[in-house]
């Protein structure tokens, strides 16, 4: 069986994140934003970390969908 890839630095890491962003406007493809997070999980070994695929995909979103986000209370 394969192993993932190894971690890439932080530097390469932040220059992946900075490439994706979701603003949740209209016709925007959500589901390409989750794959490109899910990729950047699976780079860094951590596709099972629940924690860390939220706070990637919350540094990652802005305008909309980011005032959408924070308006979600802790239970959702």
């Amino acid at each position: 069986m394969s192993q993932p890839p190894s971690p890439v630095h932080a530097h390469d890491l932040g220059a992946q994140i900075e490439k994706i962003t979701y603003d949740g406007s209209n016709g925007s493809d959500v589901t390409l934003f989750l794959q490109n997070v899910k990729r950047i999980a699976f780079i860094q070994g951590r596709q099972h970390d629940d924690q860390w695929l939220i706070d990637c995909a919350e540094i990652s979103l802005v305008g909309e969908a980011l005032r959408w986000f924070h308006e979600l209370d802790d239970e959702t």
